[in-house]
């Protein structure tokens, strides 16, 4: 493969980023997340209707808990280009895309020196290139790119700011490290303490296991600079919220860095961290088990030392989920390119090992692929095109990937990675969005438009993308208070049938009377994550029964549209005494 100039390898990379992560970015049935359509859709929709940006809200409750860069980059698109998924998702996208960019950066700093003088400084060639379409078809970033949330956001400022410490470290140039503690200093205020914890910690690794002890002292004065230049850029925004909330705010911090995460009896163990990063890895996890069972092997040996600070700095990027407690997979993002940078540089001394890991991993994919097309064409969720297309790309991967376990290994892999990019598009882009899940149903838009009144929803959940196509946050009813308050200006409440029993108790307690739903729908939610979407307490027999009549509509969740209001209200607005 001839060489490329850095612009040239980052124009790529975008370009096929760009093929790979459009399809379903935009569509309210694409991949999405509790996370995603109950916060950070809806905090900047609040922030944009209130006109206030400093602080975050949510429910009309400042939200606090979270730091507020991806909000005010979410709410930037809104005001630019209109409430809309895409205006949200965009960031995600271009995060996923720079990572890559950033990795493939950073492998040519660290293994260039393994190439001959002519070639140093050339551009970037295949094993440059390789690394950073990893990280592009991984299904973490397949995934993940396609969601508005701050776990990929801060794996992107944390690459971000150990490549500039890299280029410091080798450049001896003070901007660098400068450069780096501002992009330190974003990972805080994308997600907190962790972004930086990770950072400087991968910093001091490469001190001990690559060396530059000496240099480190006789610069210390860009490091003060650096610290005073992180401080500067974090401190605004805490110290602003604490002078306008006060105790409210530092409770909130309180619970989200303390009690949430170390009190909490939600359990983390090892196996659900290395496991999510597992899952973050496919298509390349198998690989990734060969490096690491390489580097127990060899990983002491000098020839190993980049990549032995490759595995710290991903058990770096491990440690405060190995500590704190984790929910999801997702939060592990950090670690996925020093781990991408490891399984890519690690020799081989086993032709056995060479040759396995490809396979199994082909076979373990491409399995997993065709269940997921086996899925789509039992259920009728997609067209033929869209099931020829990912029969095709999945089929290319495993031919590839196999023949890459053999002796034409270098072409072969990429192809096979090219492919498992393809093949994750046509699976998360185009068969996914055929399951409906967050569609709106339109007979509830109709009704909503006939009668404009405020829309709210009662504790649980509502149809996820009812905000975007409102182009307004709809947000939650809890208590009686709420209740009777909505009731006084005539509001519309969509409630889970499963809710109904415990909502009239409620309206009961705040003296407002719930008569038979306006409406009453069925609809598909991701309940936590994007993979489950079935109604919440939906039994191996209802599954059954979905598989035997080739329709998964009886594993919808029921909903009901409810106009809630005084008597009063209710004759003034013309739907009568409720």
């Amino acid at each position: 493969m001839s060489r490329l100039s850095k612009t040239v390898a980052v124009l790529m990379l975008a370009v096929f980023g760009l093929l790979i992560y459009l399809p379903g970015l935009y569509t309210e049935t694409g991949i999405t997340s509790k996370d995603e359509y109950l916060l950070t859709l809806r905090t900047p929709m609040e922030m944009v209707e209130r006109g206030e940006y400093a602080t975050p809200y949510l429910d009309t409750v400042p939200r606090l808990k979270k730091p507020p860069l991806m909000y005010w980059l979410i709410s930037a698109n809104y005001k630019l280009f209109g409430v809309n998924l895409l205006s949200a998702r965009a960031w995600g996208m271009l995060f996923a895309i720079g990572m890559s960019a950033l990795t493939m950066l950073i492998y040519r700093e660290l293994f260039e020196e393994d190439e001959s003088p002519v070639m140093r400084g050339a551009g970037i060639g295949l094993q440059g290139l390789v690394p950073a379409l990893l990280v592009l078809t991984s299904a973490g970033a397949s995934i993940q790119a396609r969601l508005a949330l701050l776990d990929l956001p801060l794996a992107f400022f944390v690459t971000l700011s150990v490549y500039f410490f890299l280029l410091w470290k080798g450049a001896g140039r003070s901007r660098y490290l400068y450069l780096g503690a501002v992009a330190c200093a974003l990972s805080a205020l994308t997600k907190g303490p962790v972004g930086p914890g990770v950072a400087v910690l991968a910093a001091l690794l490469s001190f001990f296991i690559l060396g530059g002890w000496g240099e480190l002292k006789r610069r210390w004065t860009d490091v003060a600079v650096s610290i005073l230049i992180f401080f500067a850029v974090v401190l605004p925004w805490p110290i602003a919220m604490y002078l306008k909330w006060g105790d409210l705010f530092t409770g909130e911090l309180f619970n989200e860095l303390v009690s949430a995460r170390f009190m909490s009896s939600y359990s983390t163990g090892p196996e659900v961290v290395i496991g999510g990063l597992m899952l973050l890895l496919l298509p390349w996890s198998f690989l990734y088990v060969r490096a690491f069972l390489s580097m127990l092997l060899h990983g002491l040996e000098p020839q190993y030392t980049r990549q032995l600070w490759l595995l710290g700095w991903t058990l770096a990027a491990l440690l405060p989920f190995l500590l704190l407690k984790v929910k999801f997979e997702r939060y592990v993002i950090v670690a996925l390119p020093p781990a991408v940078m490891m399984l890519c540089s690690v020799p081989y001394k086993s032709s056995l090992w060479k040759g396995a890991a490809h396979r199994v991993g082909a076979l373990f994919y491409t399995a997993l692929g065709l269940f997921f097309i086996s899925f789509g064409y039992w259920f009728k969720l997609t067209n033929g095109a869209v099931l020829a297309l990912l029969v095709l790309f999945v089929g290319l991967f495993f031919f590839y990937m196999w023949r890459a376990g053999g002796k034409e290994r270098e072409k072969s892999f990429l192809v096979a990675v090219v492919a498992a990019g393809l093949f994750n598009m046509a699976l998360f882009g185009l068969l996914y969005p055929g399951f409906g899940i967050q569609r709106t149903p339109p007979e509830l838009l109709y009704v909503l438009k006939q009668r404009p009144a405020e829309v709210f929803y009662y504790k649980g959940d509502n149809p996820g993308m009812l905000s975007i196509r409102l182009k307004r946050s709809v947000q939650k009813v809890i208590t009686p208070a709420d209740l009777k308050e909505g009731a006084d200006k005539g509001i519309y409440l969509i409630v889970e049938d499963r809710l109904v029993p415990d909502l009239k108790y409620v309206s009961m307690l705040a003296g407002v009377t719930v008569h038979e739903p306006l409406l009453s729908f069925e609809s598909f939610y991701s309940r936590r994550s994007w993979i489950k979407f079935a109604r919440e307490g939906a039994t191996k027999d209802d599954w059954r029964m979905a598989f035997k009549e080739r329709s998964l509509d009886g594993l919808k969740t029921g909903f009901g549209l409810y106009f809630i209001s005084s008597s009063s209200t209710a004759i003034r607005s013309g739907w009568g005494p409720l």
